[in-house]
């Protein structure tokens, strides 16, 4: 386990950005519907977090998810449709400012790969089975409707 704060850090940052990278390339441009699209992007993610996250025994992995991953999908929406620069400005500068003060505040309070959230612990303590099939599923229901809500309300200023 990794115990140096910088060095799980540095571990997150690259393991997001091969997810994400990943998560794009395998997303299929023939795809129209953009919600469809971002959707299948956001399951590859989530797969891939939860793949990694078992692979380094720290399910806190996810953690960042939840402010990172609305900015890619926001810029994206922003540039699907022909709105105006101040309208998109509107929509893009609240989203991507509470992005990165959330993910500031987990930059600031998270201890590394040492520490685990509790909910991850207590949702573990099950049997090993059990324990991975509620990993996978609190990652990736929770976390799709939370930003899939919260997307489609931002939907409502592109015209969609």
């Amino acid at each position: 386990m990794l115990k140096n704060k910088i060095t799980s850090q540095m571990l997150c940052i690259f393991i997001y950005a091969v997810t994400f990278y990943l998560s794009y390339v395998l997303t299929p441009e023939s795809i129209s519907n953009i919600w469809l699209k971002i959707t299948i992007w956001h399951l590859y993610a989530t797969v891939f977090i939860y793949i990694f996250s078992v692979i380094i025994g720290n399910s806190s992995l996810y953690d960042p998810f939840w402010s990172v991953a609305p900015i890619p999908i926001v810029v994206y929406l922003s540039t699907q449709y022909e709105n105006s620069l101040l309208l998109k400005i509107l929509v893009l500068f609240p989203i991507v400012f509470w992005a990165l003060r959330l993910t500031r505040n987990w930059i600031i309070s998270w201890k590394g790969f040492e520490h685990e959230d509790f909910r991850y612990i207590d949702l573990k303590n099950t049997t090993k089975f059990k324990a991975e099939i509620n990993n996978f599923f609190w990652h990736s229901s929770i976390t799709y409707f939370y930003c899939k809500s919260g997307f489609s309300a931002i939907a409502l200023y592109f015209n969609q």
